[in-house]
């Protein structure tokens, strides 16, 4: 038989399916004693956004098309339930239903149907899949000043500083040797126990890779799930007896909102402007890669750049890392302290440089506190995220001088980031069905 195609637009309310005016029930039973069919199976949210969701389920054979609910609710009643039709599970035509709230869980089943849309089966059993919700999270960056035989005093401050922040996500950079990476664990989740009754914090790469050499992601696994982790040595290096320089990564799930998020941080090489440039412009080749490999809407880059923004290659690299889509979370610019279009809504100490040099006096480092300080260390965000909050982790008394123990020669830089969905209107689907001989 040649089939006739039928367009089909379904905006449904409560259990009508609209075909263009012409309603028709979708009955739960099937038109005779037994269905044909056994309900479909491998029913499951593929992808989705904030107010998307793709369906798949498993083909089940010689059936000719399937029925569709989307509801927000698992009885599949009252205002809001979404039916539509399709032929195939998979395709080249994917099933999207769109106009969905962002963070809310939407249930779906799956039937069996014949040419006359009539039920040939019972409905599967409902899964439920949420879309992406608001996001808020708190990163940061540390160098720790690798572990000496000042360590022992420094590592709980350094440790200190990062659980009381709260950071979800931390950068660590000079944690050359597992011993100081295992170390460094320790203390912090050590300080986490103590604050927040249980060992929080996972490192990636792991404490015994050598991928990313001193370069660490300490995140905290009760707010972000690890997905994936690695990292890569530059291809330029200075040599001699200068260290290797590397970036690591790692990619995470938000636990509260479902959005993934990829986190890169790196050490790049002092005092060579021409080695920075060459690897800050192969960090963003390397960050756009993984971005694109591993389909993550979320950049982070935090690191020690070794490189201020009276220094080059700031001159462009900052425009550089905007145009990329993950600009400056302070919003600074080259050779300026100006804060007229800052970023960040609250700052706190932002006019401190990061850099410290166990200097207890601030007066050494600081500047107008209008303006934002001159920092090695930096965090780069996806611009489409707001930035609540940003600090240099500095505690100092009323004459300005760094009280207790100085936990690195550089300060903590953390940042608070977050994301709110648009919320949209009614659920809608488009689709098509065709008809074909069974």
């Amino acid at each position: 038989m040649v089939g006739r195609r039928i367009g089909i637009a379904c905006v449904v309310m409560g259990a009508l399916l609209l075909i263009g005016t012409v309603a028709i029930p979708t009955p739960d039973a099937c038109p005779k004693a037994e269905c044909l069919f056994s309900p479909p199976t491998g029913v499951r949210g593929v992808a989705s956004t904030s107010s998307r969701l793709q369906v798949t389920w498993a083909d089940v054979p010689k059936a000719f098309a399937y029925r569709v609910q989307l509801a927000p609710n698992a009885t599949f009643s009252g205002g809001g339930v979404v039916t539509t039709t399709k032929q195939e599970p998979r395709g080249p035509r994917p099933l999207i239903f769109t106009g969905l709230r962002a963070g809310r869980p939407y249930f779906l089943r799956v039937s069996v149907i014949d040419r006359d849309l009539r039920q040939q089966s019972r409905w599967s059993t409902p899964v439920a899949y949420a879309t992406k919700g608001s996001m808020r999270f708190s990163v940061g960056t540390y160098n720790i000043h690798n572990p000496d035989d000042t360590w022992d005093e420094r590592g709980p401050a350094v440790a200190d500083a990062i659980v009381s922040e709260k950071l979800k996500l931390v950068g660590i950079q000079e944690a050359y040797r597992k011993s100081e990476r295992r170390s460094l664990l320790n203390y912090v989740n050590t300080r986490s126990r103590a604050i927040n009754g249980g060992a929080a914090y996972r490192m990636a790469p792991g404490v015994e890779s050598d991928v990313g050499y001193d370069n660490r992601i300490l995140y905290d696994a009760r707010a972000v799930t690890l997905i994936g982790a690695g990292g890569r040595k530059y291809e330029h290096q200075e040599g001699g007896d200068e260290v290797d320089r590397w970036f690591a990564w790692a990619t995470f799930r938000h636990r509260a909102s479902g959005w993934k998020v990829l986190v890169v941080t790196t050490h790049l090489a002092p005092h060579n402007p021409g080695m920075i440039r060459k690897q800050w412009d192969e960090l963003v080749e390397r960050v756009n890669s993984l971005r694109r490999t591993y389909n993550v809407p979320w950049v982070v880059v935090a690191g020690d750049l070794n490189t201020t923004k009276y220094d080059k290659p700031a001159d462009d690299l900052l425009e550089v890392m905007q145009r990329n889509g993950y600009g400056d979370v302070l919003g600074q610019r080259y050779r300026s302290h100006d804060t007229d279009r800052a970023r960040a809504q609250v700052t706190k100490d932002a006019w401190l440089d990061s850099f410290n040099d166990f200097d207890r006096n601030t007066d050494h480092y600081d500047h107008h506190k209008d303006n934002f300080g001159n920092s090695f260390d930096w965090i780069f965000a996806s611009n489409a995220l707001a930035v609540p909050y940003y600090r240099v982790v500095a505690r100092y008394d009323a004459n300005g001088m760094l009280t207790g123990t100085i936990p690195s020669d550089h300060f903590l830089v953390r940042a608070t980031l977050a994301y709110d969905p648009p919320q949209v209107g009614q659920s809608t689907v488009k689709t098509h069905l065709a008809k074909r001989s069974q």
